[in-house]
């Protein structure tokens, strides 16, 4: 058992064991390790800070390592079996971040031409090479997702901007096993608490960790609705997420159009995403008493800051 849990692939519930997955960062990772080590067992490090053992296939006549991702038990997950080649190449093309690192075909990309790998992959990437910076020579290593235009089909990627392929992401480089089994734990342990906090995603609940003292943070991701259903008896929930999750959430039909907002109008549609979730969640559950959007709460933050700073200055010009 406690293997099992510190493995961080298992969750255990009153019902039974659920395994988690691996996110498409932690399956690129592994690929890219495979291919610079030539292992086809190889250990990579997760932004949770929690090892995971992933196998890889090589390939000598094409110097590449393949890498599966694996969904556990999420029941809907639509990169489930994907397959991710890192191939080591000897041009003089250089990649993303000062690393050898070129992602291409199946990867998505954004409009601007970024390719769609978030921050928290690059990291991972750049973090597990420096573990083995002594193996990793000069040469350029391709990343490629050969049904990555395919599987694209059955994400959200084109409504956010995202054409030609998967993205690459990953924020604690595990998947939750969502489904009904983990709907159901997750909802009779929140029952337990008077006050708490539902989230979208882990930035939410590192927020409310940061933020909300007296509230206990529960990652729901799209279940906000079924977990407002069922948790009429506690006393004070409050909903925390970043606006575009809360915004599909509330509002559907807007989310979209959101998406082409820029400046000051991408900022005031932002300040109102709250009012939209209060109003949707209040009508489900009236012991809703607050959504937090945490972009917004940045940019309050920031005007406050700039303000600060501009007072600040004033003062230091009239006492000179």
């Amino acid at each position: 058992m406690k293997r099992k849990i510190e493995s961080g692939l298992f969750i255990l519930t009153a019902e039974g064991w659920l395994r988690r997955g691996i996110t498409t960062g932690t399956t690129a990772t592994a690929a890219i390790l495979g291919a610079v080590l030539w292992k086809e067992r190889v250990e990579v490090q997760t932004p949770a800070g929690i090892p995971v053992f992933v196998n890889v296939r090589l390939k000598r006549e094409e110097a590449s390592a393949e890498a599966l991702k694996f969904a556990g038990d999420h029941a809907f997950d639509a990169t489930d079996r994907l397959k991710i080649i890192a191939k080591i190449e000897r041009g003089e093309r250089r990649g993303h971040r000062g690393h050898d690192i070129v992602f291409g075909e199946g990867i998505g990309t954004f409009k601007n031409g970024r390719k769609a790998v978030s921050e928290a992959v690059l990291r991972q990437i750049s973090e597990n090479l420096r573990r083995i910076e002594a193996e990793f020579a000069e040469n350029t290593i391709l990343v490629e997702v050969p049904s990555g235009r395919e599987v694209a089909k059955r994400t959200g990627n084109s409504q956010k901007g995202i054409f030609g392929g998967v993205s690459l992401l990953g924020t604690t480089g595990f998947v939750e096993p969502w489904c009904e089994k983990l709907l159901r734990t997750k909802i009779e342990i929140a029952r337990r608490y008077d006050k708490i906090a539902l989230t979208t995603g882990r930035s939410g609940w590192r927020f409310c960790m940061q933020n909300l003292r007296g509230f206990q943070p529960f990652v729901f991701g799209v279940h906000i609705e079924e977990a407002l259903s069922a948790l009429q008896d506690c006393e004070e929930i409050v909903i925390v997420g970043a606006p575009s999750l809360l915004l599909k959430w509330a509002m559907p039909e807007k989310w979209r159009r959101m998406r082409t907002l820029k400046g000051r109008k991408r900022e005031v549609a932002i300040e109102n995403i709250s009012k939209a979730v209060l109003k949707k969640a209040r009508s489900i559950n009236e012991n809703v008493s607050e959504a937090i959007n945490i972009i917004f709460f940045r940019l309050t933050l920031r005007r406050r800051f700039r303000k600060q700073k501009e007072i600040t200055a004033t003062l230091s010009e009239v006492s000179i």
